[in-house]
């Protein structure tokens, strides 16, 4: 139990070097997904002999915290396909926004209809 318990930890405190998007709800931030999912398997007993399986998921978010492939592989753009910065690409994904685009397709369906 006690190595357990310091898997779980160690975890954790990995998982709080990564700020959580407040911009994002409704389980849309994968940080959140990743701490719900860590506290689940906590209560399932899926740490109980499951050393190496852990300890490779801790070297996996280790290197997504750390931005590992980001400093290993550099861009020479600072856009992405779509031509957007990723400042732009969060504020489009933010809940806001969605909500705005969730509106104005409610109101272009509403447009069809009455074109009738």
């Amino acid at each position: 139990m006690a190595s357990t318990a310091g898997k779980y930890k160690r975890m954790l405190q990995l998982l709080d070097k990564w700020p959580a998007d407040k911009n994002k709800s409704n389980g849309r931030d994968i940080g959140d997904y990743l701490r719900k999912y860590l506290s689940s398997a906590l209560e399932e007993n899926k740490f109980q002999g499951n050393s190496s399986y852990w300890d490779r998921q801790y070297l996996a978010v280790q290197k997504l915290v750390s931005n590992a492939h980001k400093s290993k592989y550099k861009r020479a753009a600072s856009s992405s396909a779509t031509g957007l910065s990723a400042e732009e690409c969060n504020a489009i994904l933010s809940d806001e926004c969605l909500n705005e685009i969730k509106k104005q397709e409610k109101s272009f369906f509403r447009s069809l209809i009455s074109l009738k």
